[in-house]
């Protein structure tokens, strides 16, 4: 389902639908000016985000990216060493 909310809402599809994947009130973590900060949610308040977003960026895409390497064993796994 998080990947729903992803996909039809967070992109900017159709941020109305936020209700059909969140509950009434969620919280949202941030950051702001380099501050991380938590936010309570309503669906509508989430759409209103994604349209402000919209506004001031216009149309775009959300794309999860993920960049790095382990650091430490998750499963037991062989680690490679970095030079």
């Amino acid at each position: 389902m998080g990947a729903d909310l992803l996909d039809n809402v967070r992109s900017g599809r159709n941020p109305e639908a936020a209700a059909i994947y969140m509950a009434s009130q969620v919280q949202a973590h941030q950051v702001q000016l380099e501050r991380e900060k938590t936010l309570i949610r309503t669906p509508e308040d989430y759409a209103a985000h994604v349209r402000e977003l919209q506004r001031a960026f216009g149309p775009f895409t959300f794309t999860w990216q993920q960049m790095g390497h382990h650091i430490q064993s998750l499963n037991g796994e062989a680690l490679r060493e970095q030079n």
